[in-house]
């Protein structure tokens, strides 16, 4: 169970990348929930949560599949983005790639492939 000090550093937290996530939707094309959308590629920033004393959030994308013929292009396209991801000065805890079937009227499914960034941050930094 998170103490006082926690419940409040998440509360704060939240409610910045909820400001974000409005500036970044004013910016670029806002689209349902917590996405945006920019460069023909839809983001979404998940809610945060406490872990560990560390507040933790995803930063995910969408692979955009349709320009990527081969998965030969998929790979090259995300050995890029963790070299442009991995030189920023804060770095996600993890950078992976998911594979995720969406059935969106319970009667086709569609095969997607996600970029996901997890980031963490301590309650003490």
């Amino acid at each position: 169970m998170a103490n006082l000090k926690g419940i409040l550093f998440n509360q704060y937290a939240g409610d910045g990348l909820n400001h974000l996530i409005e500036e970044l939707q004013d910016k670029y094309k806002p689209k349902k929930g917590r996405r945006f959308h920019h460069n023909n590629i839809t983001y979404e920033i998940s809610r945060p949560v406490l872990n560990e004393n560390c507040l933790e959030f995803e930063i995910s994308s969408k692979i955009p599949q349709d320009e990527l013929p081969t998965e030969k292009d998929l790979k090259t396209y995300f050995q890029e983005i963790k070299k442009v991801v991995n030189s920023e000065k804060k770095k996600p805890l993890s950078i992976e790639m998911e594979n995720i079937i969406w059935d969106s009227k319970k009667e086709t499914e569609k095969e997607r492939e996600y970029v996901k960034l997890l980031y963490s941050y301590p309650l003490e930094d």
